[in-house]
């Protein structure tokens, strides 16, 4: 039981560090994302400073307006993945906890089980000295 459990426990706390790693993967993809928005931003304000230009202020606008939804895309990526971070950690910490709960149900029946193997000895002890104090004094 205590093997099956520790297995699950293992299976459950890889699950999370996947899912942190996920995370942590779309927290990077958002920070580009970003990134590639205030870059298209820029190139947006450089062109207008410049001579106006139509064609390549809608090609421009449309490429910012693409970065914009890649933005909001890696957003909902990024919560996404500390949903699934928050699910995975609750089952890792339910798992662990099931985990120590019968390991300290293991150790209370391992100390039963020394105590009673103590309370058996001392009573063959005791019961070895009184026959031998019995044998001293039919002997004396």
């Amino acid at each position: 039981m205590l093997t099956i459990r520790a297995l699950e426990e293992q299976r459950a706390r890889v699950a999370f560090a996947a899912a942190v790693r996920a995370a942590e993967a779309a927290e990077q993809a958002l920070a580009r994302a970003e990134a590639r928005l205030a870059e298209s931003g820029r190139t947006l304000e450089a062109s207008r400073a410049r001579r106006f230009r139509g064609g390549e202020q809608s090609a421009f606008l449309l490429a910012f307006q693409a970065c914009h939804e890649a933005v909001k895309r890696a957003r909902a990526a990024l919560d996404q993945a500390n949903e699934a971070r928050r699910r995975a950690q609750m089952a890792w910490m339910e798992t662990r906890t099931r985990l120590r709960l019968i390991e300290r149900m293991q150790q209370r029946a391992r100390d039963a089980y020394r105590r009673e193997c103590d309370r058996l000895e001392q009573a063959a002890l005791d019961e070895f000295a009184t026959a031998r104090a019995h044998r001293e004094a039919f002997v004396l």
